[in-house]
């Protein structure tokens, strides 16, 4: 299938209510869950929801503790657990690999190895060198170990070996490091920051070494990820810009004008080809990359999601904290200030048409 690079501007419409476009009802099922809250401590950093390993696990941080709700059909309100109290506020959070951390505003990094779902044990309770920990990010190496990367803003990436906590390598970087993901085959890591570029890194035997950059943007990027072939990668951008690339030609497949800052982007796991992302505020949109052009809006705000209560009159739009795919892709969980939503992704068609070549 070839593709042409196209640029698309989303008009956003205000009114707090779902709105679909076209074809684009990839989820469906809206569910609003209370009691649900995150708390967001840096106004740019927007990637603190994190599924666990099944379909209702959704950790997140509040106050100073991070979080376990079981969005569970059967609980009202879903059950929360206290997973760990940490010793600072947290402005990056990730699980991965049956790992959760999280990092803070001076530099602070706690790292817990989970057994079942909410019983953590302690890895780390300290501080890596630098200033803010922007994000973090959990994936298996081409060794085959398990690698905590942690970005900084004293412009490096920071890997360490889990669960033993040894440092692996610094990946030196020209500007602060705002994100970085792990393609699934381990060979690359893509990477955004205070640039307007997306940067491409290759694994080698000593380290990481800069492979290519994509200018991309305006302003600084916010997050990036891989598509689960391996070949696509998508980045966000401050400046509300969207791109996604092929790698192996360096081109550029698709970009999207946002009518606010972009702040968090993934894709679905394979083989449902979704591409999801998030505003500042309020909204989040589905694409199918198959097709690209073909995309749900989704409203997050409390009164927009039917089953919530209404609208609020006067109510301010909420932050939005992040969003991700459950782990067999059959739910897609975004979460803000207020609480977090669930949808359905509606895998039969989504498996019923072939896959692209894209992903």
């Amino acid at each position: 299938m070839h593709l042409h690079s196209r640029e698309v501007w989303l008009d956003i419409p205000p009114e707090t209510e779902m709105l679909f476009s076209g074809e684009g009802d990839f989820v469906v099922c809206p569910r609003w869950h209370d009691g649900t809250p995150s708390t967001i401590r840096h106004w740019q950093l927007r990637n603190l929801v994190s599924f666990g390993c099944s379909e209702e696990d959704v950790y997140t941080v509040h106050g100073t503790s991070i979080m376990l709700y079981r969005l569970n059909s059967m609980d009202y309100p879903p059950r929360r657990t206290v997973v760990a109290d940490l010793a600072f506020h947290a402005s990056s959070m990730t699980y991965g690999q049956g790992y959760l951390a999280a990092g803070g505003q001076s530099a602070e990094l706690e790292v817990y190895m989970l057994h079942g779902t909410s019983t953590a044990e302690s890895l780390l309770r300290g501080a890596t060198e630098g200033s803010v920990n922007n994000a973090l990010h959990v994936a298996p190496s081409t060794s085959g170990q398990t690698h905590l990367y942690v970005c900084n803003n004293d412009s490096t990436v920071k890997v360490y070996s889990l669960p033993s906590m040894s440092r692996v390598t610094n990946v030196r970087c020209h500007v602060p490091v705002n994100y970085t993901s792990a393609s699934p085959d381990r060979s690359m890591l893509c990477m955004v920051g205070d640039c307007h570029a997306t940067m491409l890194y290759r694994a080698t035997p000593s380290g990481y070494q800069l492979l290519a950059t994509f200018p991309d943007a305006s302003d600084s990027g916010m997050s990036c990820a891989w598509a689960p072939g391996g070949t696509c990668l998508a980045a966000a951008f401050q400046d509300g810009t969207i791109a996604v690339r092929d790698h192996r030609s360096s081109s550029l497949v698709h970009k999207y004008k946002l009518q606010s800052a972009g702040r968090c982007v993934k894709f679905s796991p394979g083989p449902l080809d979704l591409l999801a992302f998030t505003e500042h505020e309020e909204c989040a949109h589905v694409v199918d990359v198959r097709r690209l052009d073909v995309m749900q809006h989704l409203c997050v705000a409390k009164g927009g999601v039917p089953g919530s209560g209404g609208l609020v009159p006067g109510a301010c739009p909420p932050d939005i904290s992040g969003l991700d795919f459950s782990p067999s892709g059959r739910r897609l969980v975004v979460g803000s200030e207020e609480g977090m939503v669930s949808w359905e992704v509606d895998t039969f068609k989504r498996r019923a048409f072939p896959s692209g070549q894209l992903v």
